[in-house]
């Protein structure tokens, strides 16, 4: 009680699980910004792994999209069981503090945060931060990562650990961010 707070800034994403990090962190910290990445444009992703990653694996990304979705759904009942056992905020953001922007990587990211006193940036959901932004931070920028890297990577890390009977590598991630 009393004593130093730490001041946070946070990059997220537009999920439900970036709102129960903050919600959670500004129990005990202070958080002074929240940036938030607008959702992605659909067919420009679509477009982009059809051409990175050929049809087949375009296919198969098609239908996990759809597949989650579904049990998204069908799971609605036992992620409100989870969330109330644990008490799992999903409260909104706190308008004053939130700013969105297209991209992480937007120059106005670099603009809000250089005129900003903060110990830490935490980062969740949101795209790969490129040099641009990073190169501006002089504070310490730390990651969570559904899923463990290397071996998961992206948002379903977790779940395709699971899928693989790889329960060792079924986790989370958190990992400072640099170059």
């Amino acid at each position: 009680k009393g004593g130093f707070r730490m001041n946070i800034i946070m990059f997220v994403g537009r999920s439900e699980y970036s709102k129960i990090v903050y919600n959670n962190l500004k129990k005990k910290y202070i958080i002074s910004l929240v940036v938030q990445e607008a959702s992605k444009n659909t067919k420009k992703i679509l477009k982009f792994r059809l051409k990175k990653f050929g049809f087949r694996i375009w296919l198969g990304q098609i239908f996990f999209i759809v597949f989650s979705k579904i049990l998204s759904r069908v799971s609605k009942k036992r992620i409100r069981e989870i969330k109330n056992l644990y008490n799992l905020k999903t409260d909104p953001y706190e308008e004053g503090n939130l700013t969105i922007v297209d991209n992480i990587n937007n120059n106005l990211v670099k603009t809000l945060i250089s005129s900003m006193d903060y110990d830490l940036i935490v980062v969740t959901g949101t795209g790969i931060i490129k040099n641009n932004i990073l190169e501006s931070i002089k504070k310490p920028i730390i990651n969570l990562h559904a899923g463990i890297t290397p071996f998961y990577r992206g948002v379903h890390g977790a779940y395709w650990a699971l899928i693989s009977s790889d329960l060792e590598n079924c986790g989370v991630t958190v990992h400072f961010v640099d170059k």
